[in-house]
């Protein structure tokens, strides 16, 4: 057997020594390399966007941003709340209805409603009421309106039709037994105006 101050058992043992050695070189060095990915991680996740120094309160009693805060909110960048415009109501932010009341509806048929609130009559009514008022309301019998108004709006509730029919509960129907005979004969008008009247007695049913 070999002793232990041989040559060969000498190269044994430093050939341990350094595995020994160099396994917990390598050990320690990914224990290390472990440690600094750890940090970085924790580092990123706490990373804000300001620079850690604490909110200041300005005069008139609103916390604003230190700088590289956000200012962006639900009030503004001042604080404040949200400006209003002249209109009754209405806000100037994207999103808000339209100043004066909100906006007007548009349309044919019935008419328009206009920026006083009232119903602009059809030019079928107006065409309509004209006739009537001025050739029917003395007519005995037949059914008058209180004034112009009055006829408008009752005329915004009569449906539309076809013209020159003659027949059928509509706007048309009445302009047409008004309106057909450029030259009206005497008497015309004391048939016509029960077919044109609010309730038709005939024709315009």
């Amino acid at each position: 057997m070999l002793g232990l101050s041989s040559p060969h058992e000498r190269r044994r043992i430093e050939k341990t020594a350094m595995t020994t050695i160099l396994r917990f070189s390598c050990l320690a060095l990914a224990t290390a390399l472990t440690a600094c990915t750890l940090d970085s991680a924790d580092y990123g996740a706490g990373t804000t966007s300001d620079t850690g120094a604490e909110p200041t309160e300005s005069s008139g009693g609103q916390t604003t941003a230190s700088p590289g805060e956000s200012t962006t909110g639900s009030e503004g960048t001042t604080g404040g709340p949200p400006a209003e415009s002249s209109g009754a109501g209405d806000t100037t932010s994207a999103g808000s209805v339209s100043s004066e009341g909100g906006g007007s509806d548009s349309g044919s048929g019935d008419g328009a409603e206009s920026s006083t609130g009232a119903v602009e009559p059809s030019p079928e009514c107006m065409v309509y009421c004209t006739e009537f008022l001025e050739n029917c309301q003395t007519i005995p019998g037949v059914e008058t309106y209180d004034d112009e108004a009055d006829c408008f709006a009752t005329c915004a509730g009569f449906a539309h039709g076809e013209s020159g029919t003659f027949v059928g509960d509509t706007v048309e129907c009445r302009v047409d037994h008004l309106t057909f005979d450029p030259t009206p004969d005497e008497g015309y008008y004391e048939l016509h105006c029960f077919h044109s009247q609010e309730h038709p007695a005939s024709q315009c049913l």
